[in-house]
């Protein structure tokens, strides 16, 4: 339940932050078998976010091990937001035998017919560049098929373009590439198969020329329209929205977090800021129309994102 109510959350914020979403390639329809979606890694976890929002089949995640060290972060992270641990090397050797576990729960949910999000590169940088893949997907791929014949299992590399990792309104292109599932490979030598599958796969998330974003323009008639509340909307929320932007720019300064971060942080405090601004306008006007604030204010922030388009 608190996954449908997230989803529904994060839907209705991503039709602020994104100026367009273009999908490419296969259409994002859910797939009735057990599938692996294997996703590029550019933009921190605003990348599972997008493919979350778009996907609508309920999907299970793959995450660094070390955010499961607190008990009641790891009792949140897996039993609410459906997140697995993987432990890396990087986390230290003596966790990797941990990974048995995890992979363990991950044939679980392809036996239930589930889905997996995994980042096969890794590490995320902010760049459009595919980087060598890990073992870490074909690992997950060839336990599936060969040691628990899960044979219905499917891949589904999927690649997200961003036209800037730093303006908003954003515009993004989401390429996703033909299924390949076990016909595709001879799975019988396993160090074969790996070597095999990350060719596939990563040349599935080589796309070209998925970064043509197109400008968009309104027409004479819409902008004369909007002007006056994208003004409006412009003068209220600015100061917020700049509060947001330095506070989270000086915090993730250095790092690939910035716009994962700043989505974030804005998708939790938005509803806040619209009721202080409803509650003081109410209690200052003494009039209870001004309770209709809390739509208003919404709406005119939505039209001053449609103007800058």
């Amino acid at each position: 339940m608190l996954y449908r109510l997230i989803k529904i959350w994060l839907q209705i914020a991503l039709k602020f932050y994104l100026k367009k979403l273009n999908s490419q390639g296969t259409s994002i329809k859910e797939i009735s078998t057990p599938a692996i979606l294997a996703v590029n890694h550019s933009n921190s976890f605003l990348d599972a976010l997008l493919v979350t929002a778009h996907y609508p089949k309920e999907i299970h995640f793959l995450a660094r091990g070390d955010a499961f060290n607190k008990k009641w972060a790891a009792w949140i992270l897996k039993n609410l937001l459906n997140i697995i641990p993987i432990h890396r090397l990087e986390e230290g050797r003596e966790n990797l035998s941990k990974n048995t576990e995890s992979f363990q729960e991950v044939m679980e949910v392809f036996k239930r017919g589930g889905t997996v999000l995994i980042f096969p590169e890794g590490i995320c940088k902010n760049e459009h560049n595919i980087r060598p893949l890990r073992k870490g997907t074909a690992r997950m791929a060839y336990q599936a098929w060969h040691k628990h014949g899960i044979k219905d299992l499917t891949v589904q590399a999927i690649t997200l373009r961003y036209a800037s990792f730093t303006k908003t309104p954003k515009d993004v292109a989401m390429h996703l590439a033909q299924p390949v599932n076990i016909r595709d490979f001879d799975i019988q030598r396993e160090a074969v198969f790996y070597n095999e599958f990350n060719k596939v796969v990563r040349k599935k998330l080589e796309v070209e020329n998925s970064d043509n974003f197109p400008i968009q323009s309104q027409t004479v008639f819409i902008k004369i329209l909007l002007a006056l509340p994208s003004f409006l909307g412009y003068l209220i929320h600015r100061p917020y929205y700049i509060f947001i932007k330095k506070l989270v720019r000086k915090k993730t300064k250095g790092t690939v977090f910035y716009d994962s971060v700043l989505f974030g942080l804005l998708m939790l405090t938005y509803p806040f800021f619209v009721l202080l601004i409803t509650v003081i306008v109410v209690l200052v006007s003494q009039n209870m129309i001004a309770w209709g604030l809390l739509i208003l204010l919404p709406l005119l922030a939505w039209c001053y994102k449609n103007f800058k388009k």
